[in-house]
């Protein structure tokens, strides 16, 4: 061989292992690093609304916030779905009628419009080195007030996009009837209006990256293809294959599977308008995959967890990558681990030689089934809820009582975690000094462990907790005071309540003072009847509620309470006077407040009288007859010339009462279906017969599409 050229050869060799150590060396690196940083999404409405989760309300409770997870999880990129809470706030038309969750989004304007809470979060997380991605809807965007949500109608709240043009509503075959949240993204001006939204909030909060969650949340759906047949799918769908799918059957050649396919050309087309808008500041694009079947929408995470609340779209995920529109794919959990490592397998194959990242939404990020994942660079993200979560899922090992004294801030905190969990106990003279913490999650934990303890010389430094300046640390204080107080407590309680009347403050009342023991009945009776303050009444009535049923001296109480000048209160007594059981005097003050002035009592009342008769309640059965009568004469006000403040509404709420009371109210309402002399009457009696979107609960009531055309065929005849 020529010496020259076995010389060069052998450079070449040298060289080319030189690469192979390096690329192996980087690959041990990406993932030893991919096994030590753990990344988080936070959903923040839920932390927003709900008292216990971790709190991230203000600039130091975030600060602190992402300091554990960078901390304790090294995490690089931080998932908000803060950016669908402005894009809600921004777009924002909520219903008073539905108190609770008039004083949720009311909460959520003063974090964002008063307190700029966005620019608060990425800049806290950029000064830690973290990525932060807004999270946003696809296709959440409210509904009409007759759709069916989590509690009472009206529904919460519903986008101007949505109110201010109905036709980009999806709607049914039969032209009539219209779905909740989603917007039908084949209109042009509808992309365009989503896309300069995303694009503002984006850019205003700093957001590295913008994804987007797809399902909605609200029970309009009844099958996965009732809705999508807006003008521009039907008449695309027509022209490409020659059938109207309104009127005429699917083929072979023109099935529905291509009508799914059409309706996701859609979606592409919003993400690629979006993906170029963004690009234009440097903001990258994602979206979470249905850990079960990534190429349609995601399914609720309510019952029964089978289908996709915004229906049958089919998401082009191989195009959005082929195409560059997306820079991260996120595999949301819901599913099996094994069903959601699949799911990313396959992804890690459709974006090889593509720089998109893969990631795993998980509530255990440690879990031994990912280590293979982590393997192949895939990104665990946690989706946790408490505080006390975060810390006894991290690698801290558990810890004992030394923690409290010598440990570091994060020992102490799993010690904590392990008290309140009932793991571990210690002194309470231990953990007081922690109440003092500068940390908002170490003080709250301390509370919550105080309460756990239960010893009463601990009390004077739970209260204190009521007066800190951090909601989220009178959060914790409220709900350790439920395990741990003296007779005092609760006067305090009242009071931070009246200076403080926040959405966050009020839901921990209702969730937890009612364990309080012994229970300061008097006391809550006395701020109900007596506080000058609404929210502080309205509260002390929702806290009552939950003793209601074995407390039939309280009747009287919210018999007042059914004169309360608030609104909120009255609605909170009404309700509360159906959880009594076997009570004739409940009974007949319900059947009074049928006739009450204000319309939302006379619905809420006509509620909780059909929730007595479906559970049977012996003094409800044996009035059941003046209980359908009274909602009779109740819904015959929601027909013609109809002026309440309840016409787009209340006919759900009593119809559904009459549905309650069985075969002879379900008569009722067949026949006002059959009468033409008031044509809304027999419309809106129609529709509580056909709309019967929920089943036990929370639970969808899932029919088929031919289901859903006989109980059209008996549409009055007037309407076809």
């Amino acid at each position: 061989m020529n010496h020259t050229f076995s010389k060069h050869l052998s450079i070449f060799f040298n060289f080319f292992f030189l690469l192979l150590t390096i690329e192996a060396s980087s690959q041990t690196k990406n993932t030893n690093e991919a096994k030590k940083s753990i990344d988080c999404f936070i959903s923040s409405g839920d932390n927003h609304f709900l008292g216990m989760s971790l709190a991230m309300d203000s600039k130091k409770s975030i600060e602190d916030g992402l300091k554990m997870m960078k901390d304790v999880f090294n995490t690089k990129t931080f998932y908000w779905r803060g950016l669908e809470e402005a894009a809600w706030v921004k777009t924002l038309n909520y219903r008073e009628e539905n108190y609770r969750y008039a004083s949720a989004l009311k909460w959520f304007e003063l974090l964002i419009n008063r307190d700029n809470l966005e620019k608060i979060v990425t800049t806290s997380a950029h000064k830690l080195g973290m990525e932060v991605w807004g999270v946003s809807t696809v296709g959440d965007w409210g509904s009409s007030p007759d759709t069916p949500g989590f509690n009472d109608y009206p529904f919460g709240f519903e986008s101007k996009l949505r109110i201010d043009h109905p036709e980009w509503v999806p709607i049914d075959k039969h032209g009539y009837r219209r779905q909740g949240g989603t917007i039908d993204l084949s209109y042009p001006e509808a992309r365009k209006a989503l896309v300069e939204l995303h694009t503002k909030l984006a850019k205003e909060a700093g957001y590295d990256g913008v994804t987007f969650v797809t399902y909605v949340e609200n029970f309009s759906l009844r099958f996965e293809d009732e809705f999508g047949f807006n003008e521009p799918v039907v008449q695309e769908f027509k022209k490409r294959y020659g059938i109207d799918i309104r009127t005429q059957e699917f083929t072979k050649s023109a099935s529905k599977h291509d009508w799914y396919k059409l309706r996701g050309e859609y979606v592409t087309l919003y993400f690629k308008e979006l993906k170029e808008s963004l690009k234009k500041s440097g903001i990258k694009m994602g979206v979470f995959l249905d850990g079960d079947n990534p190429f349609f929408p995601m399914t609720w995470a309510t019952l029964p967890f089978t289908h996709p609340t915004m229906g049958k779209i089919y998401m082009d995920v191989i195009n959005w990558i082929q195409n560059g529109i997306v820079d991260n794919l996120l595999v949301y959990g819901g599913v099996g681990g094994i069903q959601q490592q699949k799911t990313a397998n396959d992804l890690l194959w459709l974006t090889r030689q593509t720089p998109i990242k893969i990631s795993i939404g998980t509530s255990n990020p440690y879990g031994s089934q990912w280590d293979t994942m982590k393997m192949k660079n895939v990104k665990m993200v946690m989706t946790l809820g408490e505080d006390g979560q975060y810390i006894s899922r991290s690698n801290i090992p558990e810890q004992t009582e030394e923690a409290l004294k010598s440990g570091t801030i994060y020992k102490k905190m799993r010690f904590l975690t392990q008290v309140f969990d009932g793991k571990s106990t210690t002194s309470s003279s231990l953990i007081i000094p922690l109440a003092s913490s500068d940390n908002v999650i170490l003080k709250r934990l301390s509370l919550l462990a105080l309460g756990k303890l239960k010893d009463i010389s601990a009390v004077p430094t739970i209260e204190r907790g009521l007066s800190d300046p951090e909601i989220g640390v009178k959060c914790a204080a409220i709900r350790a005071l439920s395990d741990n107080s003296r007779s005092e407590s609760i006067q305090l309680v009242i009071k931070m309540i009246q200076e403080n009347p926040y959405h966050p403050l009020l839901e921990m009342c209702r969730a937890f003072l009612h364990r309080m023991k012994p229970f300061p009945q008097k006391e809550i009776i006395d701020a109900a009847m007596n506080n000058p303050v609404g929210e502080v009444r309205t509260t002390a009535f929702r806290v009552l509620e939950n003793i209601a049923g074995n407390s039939p001296e309280l009747v009287n109480v919210f018999t007042k309470g059914l004169s309360d000048k608030t609104g909120y209160a009255r609605y909170s007594s009404a309700m509360a006077l159906g959880r009594f059981v076997n009570n004739k005097e409940a009974v007949e003050v319900l059947l009074g407040a049928i006739f009450h002035s204000d319309p939302v009592v006379q619905d809420r009342a006509a509620v909780s009288l059909g929730e007595m008769v479906l559970r049977k309640d012996k003094i409800a059965l044996i009035e059941k007859g003046k209980i359908i009568k009274s909602l009779k004469d109740l819904f015959i006000k929601s027909g013609d010339g109809n002026q309440r403040s309840d016409k787009a509404w209340g006919y759900r709420s009593v119809g559904n009462a009459l549905m309650d009371c069985g075969e002879e109210g379900i008569n009722i309402l067949e026949a006002f279906t059959k009468q033409d002399k008031d044509r809304k009457l027999a419309e809106l009696a129609w529709r509580v017969l056909t709309y019967k979107e929920k089943a036990d609960g929370n639970k969808f009531n899932l029919i088929s599409d031919k289901e859903n055309d006989a109980l059209f065929s008996k549409m009055p005849s007037f309407l076809k």
